[in-house]
């Protein structure tokens, strides 16, 4: 009995120290952008673990990819590299005008592993209106007609962003915020005020995650004013989002 006990133990002793050495695999955590754009040449940045150690990087469908960096990456203000990373590695890829798919998928090959396809949606140039700075109050609030996605980031710590839209009273309104569910740092609030200041609806989690989706009816005709924030008062380049209003 004691010859099994002893076994036992040296097998328990031995599973436990292959545990420990167990060697985790890439992962990636937040991209930026959060989408690629057909017709053009830019540079696809991934934030995660063990990046540095790349040997290819694998695109679906297949396109001509360039590694330009690879390189250690602090954690933003008030994160820690175990939740957000601590390396980064950016490449290179133009998407032909004549791309047909509405996304392409992006593999980071490791002697350690392999990491889990990211997406990007591909979009057309102009399908998107570009956040501008400087608009973090009532009085800077950017115009927004919302017949357009509006495609912004959260520059930095305390940072919020305004826009001004038109309401009908009685008229339902529905916003949507994408960022975390698309690889965004932001954890996004979504509030709106009315034209004396006053709040009117917030909306944080919804049920699938940390994006937000708020729906209000306005009781009058008029402009508002939509706050676009991060739920902890963070920023930076990798707090990107995509604002649409629901038809």
């Amino acid at each position: 009995m004691s010859r099994r006990i002893a076994v036992a133990f040296l097998l328990c002793a031995f599973v436990a120290e292959a545990q420990e050495k167990k060697i985790e695999p890439p992962r990636v955590i937040a991209i930026s952008p959060l989408r690629a754009t057909l017709g053009e040449t830019q540079t696809l940045r991934l934030r995660g673990m063990k990046l540095k150690d790349v040997t290819e990087v694998r695109c679906t469908p297949p396109l001509v990819l360039t590694v330009k960096e690879k390189k250690d990456a602090a954690p933003p203000n008030g994160l820690e590299a175990k939740d957000v990373g601590d390396q980064e590695l950016a490449v290179e890829v133009n998407i032909p005008a004549d791309f047909s798919g509405t996304k392409i998928a992006l593999e980071v090959v490791t002697p350690t592993g392999t990491t889990s396809p990211q997406d990007f949606p591909v979009i057309a140039k102009d399908s998107e209106v570009r956040e501008k700075e400087p608009n973090n109050g009532f009085r800077e609030a950017q115009p927004w007609d919302a017949a357009k996605p509006m495609a912004g980031k959260i520059d930095g710590d305390k940072d919020v962003d305004v826009f001004r839209i038109s309401a009908v009273g009685g008229k339902s309104m529905a916003f949507q915020i994408t960022a975390a569910s698309a690889g965004s740092l932001l954890d996004p609030i979504l509030s709106i005020f009315d034209a004396d200041g006053r709040m009117l609806g917030s909306a944080d989690d919804n049920a699938g995650g940390r994006d937000a989706k708020l729906t209000l009816t306005p009781k009058t005709d008029g402009p508002l004013f939509l706050v676009v924030s991060d739920a902890h008062d963070r920023g930076g380049s990798w707090h990107e989002y995509l604002l649409q209003r629901e038809l």
